[in-house]
């Protein structure tokens, strides 16, 4: 379960290692979680930088990826402010981007492409499910979604999207 926002130093709780990507305010790191090794991928928002607009978009970002739980959407599992950084700990997705797999490969079968749709279909509706409405669909393209090499599918990896999102009730109440 993902716990809520702490009060603990995340270098307390978390062992940073290389970095896994890069964004305009903040940058994915893979960590461990110091005491039982598990590892987690850290993404560390330098808040400085950010608006307050921007600050009420991190708290909506956790808020809602706590509420997603299914096999093929990247897992929130704790989140850690500290004075400068916010901390958001998911899943460790290893398996690359599906572009890349759709680039490697010479022939992507009817069957893998309807697997990878199915799982995309999936994912969507547990978001609505849950009342949360993911703009725009162009956020769902192949170098959008990550691949899972711990969930193979006639011998391929499984995409995982990470949909962090909108909330709604019965109607839109925000916009991404």
């Amino acid at each position: 379960m993902a716990s809520t926002t702490t009060c603990t130093r995340f270098t307390d709780e978390y062992q940073l290692f290389e970095e896994l990507g890069k964004g305009a305010f903040s940058v994915v790191r893979r960590c461990m979680k110091i005491p039982t090794g598990q590892e987690y991928a850290a993404k560390i928002i330098n808040t400085k930088k950010l608006s307050a607009r921007d600050h009420q978009k991190l708290e909506r970002e956790a808020r809602i990826c706590r509420l997603l739980k299914h096999p093929n959407i990247v897992r929130l599992h704790d989140s850690i402010s500290e004075e400068g950084f916010h901390y958001l700990v998911f899943d460790l997705v290893t398996g690359g981007e599906l572009f890349e797999d759709i680039v490697a490969r010479e022939y992507y079968s009817e069957a893998d492409a309807s697997h990878c749709i199915q799982q995309i279909l999936e994912s969507v509706n547990h978001c609505h499910l849950n009342g949360i409405v993911h703009l725009p669909a162009t956020r769902w393209r192949p170098r959008a979604l990550c691949m899972d090499p711990t969930a193979p599918h006639s011998g391929h990896s499984q995409p995982v999207p990470h949909v962090p999102s909108v909330s709604s009730t019965n109607h839109l109440r925000y916009h991404c």
